[in-house]
């Protein structure tokens, strides 16, 4: 005996209805399987942003560092606390210095690893000499 469900569908062929309760089931593993390929994706995704925020963190606290370098400078303070103001805010970092009768400028680089690839940091700021 066959029971009418509603439709036109028997009970028969309830599993193969687009509202039967087999049909949800099945849709809701498929659901799992594309998160599951998904995700690592997204995963992928948000790395590759905080490792860019990091590099630009520390792009952000090298020019700071030695802008702050280059005022010190230029007001008469020695070369070798320049260089520590740089090294405590970009530990690993190294300066050049350039001075003439006008102006004072310092430039930093530093080498960040971001994965397996090392990315290099520069930045530079000056400063008017002598305190002007």
């Amino acid at each position: 005996m066959t029971t009418t469900l509603g439709w036109g569908v028997s009970a028969s062929t309830a599993q193969k209805s687009p509202s039967g309760a087999h049909t949800m089931a099945a849709e809701r593993g498929s659901v799992t399987a594309e998160l599951a390929i998904a995700l690592p994706a997204i995963a992928l995704v948000i790395v590759f942003a905080l490792g860019i925020g990091a590099i630009g963190t520390q792009q952000i606290m090298l020019h700071n560092a030695v802008s702050h370098a280059a005022r010190l400078l230029g007001r008469g303070e020695n070369q070798a606390r320049a260089a520590s103001i740089v090294s405590a805010a970009v530990p690993g970092s190294t300066i050049a210095i350039e001075s003439d009768d006008t102006l004072v400028c310092v430039s930093g680089s530093v080498q960040r690893l971001w994965g397996l690839v090392s990315v290099p940091i520069h930045a530079r700021g000056c400063s008017l000499a002598g305190g002007k």
